[in-house]
């Protein structure tokens, strides 16, 4: 991405290094930069899915929604489109009639975006139900009375949990308003324990999965041994790395949404820290998801 601009004085008709280009400034919120390359690009023909998907992100700063409708269309007509950029473009089109109250039209294009989606995936649903199920079986109140916990005395950790789409984000942007806490986003930190869990902290019987994936599909909790109270002490310090490069003096968020399936284990190994469980009605965190064009995971949203 960096290197665009001295791309762009070798081949100035490069459309693909423009295009990168106009994504950087669009992202840095430089819109009225990123503007001139996309409409040069469009006069010149040079209509591309890419472009589309830029020119979409834009658009409604712009107020020029119904212009990139008619990229967005065009860049599907042309086709030559791969499944993942076909399901960009059918996303890009769903967010922007949406803000057009275009709401049928909005679902429709969601509708066929999330069937490519589905065409390579191996989520099973019943699987994912049989994981939680196991969870709410062994992660009993009396279980979590029985089991020995951390003793160290970090309390500045802030777990936002929920479904995505949600509101996680926006409770972090709110929390991190203030001087003295830090956000720290979506931190992959912890699901590394949960996987390395059997391994880490000596728990031969449990295996904790987050919602199914293809490489662990079908697995959940089983029952059959309990977290060592030497292992559990020593885990923190072996496998946490969560906020170490925050200030140690300041609060800080993680706000992974599906950490709630991992709250056994934060009881456990963090028994001081926070936890703000974001809730919206179902219907439209259903709506959001399946409105919503996810870079990995999530798979139950389609």
């Amino acid at each position: 991405m960096n290197t665009a601009p001295g791309r762009l004085k070798l081949a100035p008709q490069d459309a693909d290094a423009a295009v990168s280009r106009a994504f950087v400034l669009q992202a840095a919120e430089r819109t009225d930069e990123a503007w001139p390359i996309v409409q040069e690009l469009i006069q010149r023909g040079q209509i591309t899915g890419r472009l589309g998907v830029v020119f979409s992100r834009m658009a409604p700063k712009l107020k020029r929604e119904g212009e990139a409708l008619e990229v967005l269309g065009r860049a599907l007509a042309a086709g030559k489109l791969n499944p993942r950029e076909e399901r960009g473009l059918r996303f890009a089109a769903a967010g922007l009639l949406d803000r057009l109250e275009r709401y049928d039209e909005a679902f429709n294009q969601a509708q066929i975006a999330n069937r490519l989606r589905a065409v390579h995936s191996r989520y099973i649903p019943q699987a994912a139900e049989q994981s939680v199920d196991g969870l709410i079986a062994y992660f009993t109140r009396d279980k979590l009375a029985s089991l020995p916990r951390a003793q160290h005395e970090n309390h500045k950790k802030v777990f936002i949990v929920g479904m995505p789409r949600s509101g996680t984000s926006l409770i972090e942007q709110i929390l991190a308003s203030h001087p003295q806490v830090s956000a720290g986003g979506e931190l992959p930190y912890l699901p590394r324990v949960v996987e390395a869990t059997p391994n880490v902290i000596g728990v031969p019987g449990i295996c904790i999965s987050p919602m199914p994936r293809s490489s662990h599909v079908g697995q959940g909790v089983r029952t059959g041994g309990d977290v060592p109270q030497c292992q559990c002490r020593r885990c923190p310090r072996r496998r946490n790395r969560i906020g170490e490069r925050r200030k140690r003096d300041q609060p800080f968020t993680d706000k992974l949404p599906l950490n709630f399936l991992h709250l056994g284990l934060i009881w456990l190994l963090f028994p001081r820290a926070r936890v703000i469980h974001c809730l919206r009605d179902p219907l439209d965190v259903c709506l959001s998801c399946h409105m919503t064009d996810f870079a990995s995971d999530n798979e139950f949203s389609f």
